[in-house]
């Protein structure tokens, strides 16, 4: 759709080349990698003086005159009192043929985060993270992750169906090799189109996810408490097991919910603390503190001493 090339494209992507073989001599990387034009994100560098928006209107160098994209983004308001710059401006193809403006903006804005002198709302916030529940904090309000069999159900039919896909094709690949032959198959068009809906569809089951994790932390962010705890574990090693419950808890994003709430808290000047990894949470009464490491029933707790009787994860 661009009326021409504009020549700052080609010298960024000159420009990218010397500095991936610069730091190839200098044996900071390994050696570049050679792009195909099949598997491969096309970008398309712009020049950063040439682009603005106006309203949700977005002019990029390379449009005919008069000719202006509609965005979804509306920075008109950044212009009253502040002059924006752009940087690192590009127009990228992803996998499944959609066309993105990707841009850094450098601009003064007030923020309306909390100040150091805010008066908290609400007491001090426990988070507990679980595979069934993903988010429960202590004031009983339970985020549940939402259900995703069908996109699961979706994605393993697909998954099937592209390594079928694959064995096919190297098995006549080693047959073509017996005639010592140097020619390389290519997949068929069909297979390329199976292996565009696995991506869609493991695109769309990450996209639900995370956007229930970025609402979640938005509710208890706007809840203004004290202080937030989180428990702190190490998900990678939780994650290297043969287990179902692996798969699970590595759908569950425990690492992107605590960095992303550290993040939020940190904006909103709210302290946050990881709990010690070792601490016995779910043995350790919260009323008397006497510790019972045998549990009969794993989503009720109950304590011989005191009697204490609740649910395991508040």
């Amino acid at each position: 759709f661009l009326g021409y090339m504009d020549y700052e494209a080609s010298r960024r992507v000159i420009r990218n080349l010397v500095d991936a073989y610069m730091e190839f001599f200098n044996k900071n990387r390994k050696h570049p990698k050679f792009k195909s034009k099949k598997y491969s994100t096309n970008h398309l560098p712009l020049r950063q003086d040439r682009v603005y928006f106006i309203n949700n209107m977005l002019r990029i160098p390379g449009l005919k005159p008069g000719n202006m994209i509609i965005s979804n983004q509306n920075t008109s308001y950044l212009y009253k009192k502040n002059n924006p710059t752009y940087y690192n401006c590009k127009i990228s193809k992803d996998y499944f043929g959609n066309y993105w403006f990707h841009y850094s903006l450098l601009t003064n804005v007030n923020h309306t985060y909390f100040s150091e002198n805010n008066i908290p709302q609400t007491e001090v916030i426990g988070i507990d993270l679980n595979k069934e529940n993903t988010i429960c904090c202590s004031n009983g309000i339970i985020y549940k992750k939402p259900d995703t069999k069908k996109i699961d159900k979706r994605i393993k039919k697909y998954h099937r169906a592209v390594l079928k896909d694959i064995n096919a094709l190297n098995k006549a690949q080693k047959k073509l090799e017996r005639t010592n032959s140097i020619d390389e198959l290519q997949p068929s068009k069909n297979a390329i189109k199976r292996l565009h809906k696995y991506h869609k569809a493991r695109k769309k089951k990450k996209d639900i996810i995370h956007n229930f994790i970025n609402q979640s932390i938005s509710s208890i962010i706007k809840m203004n408490p004290k202080a937030i705890i989180m428990e702190g574990f190490n998900t990678e090693k939780m994650v290297h097991n043969r287990h179902y419950i692996a798969k699970q808890i590595y759908d569950c994003n425990f690492g992107m919910i605590r960095e992303l709430m550290k993040l939020k808290c940190g904006q909103y000047n709210i302290p946050f603390f990881l709990a010690d990894k070792y601490f016995k949470s779910s043995q350790i009464c919260s009323v008397c503190g006497t510790i019972n490491k045998h549990h009969p029933d794993y989503h009720t707790y109950h304590c011989k001493k005191c009697g204490n009787t609740m649910d395991r994860d508040l």
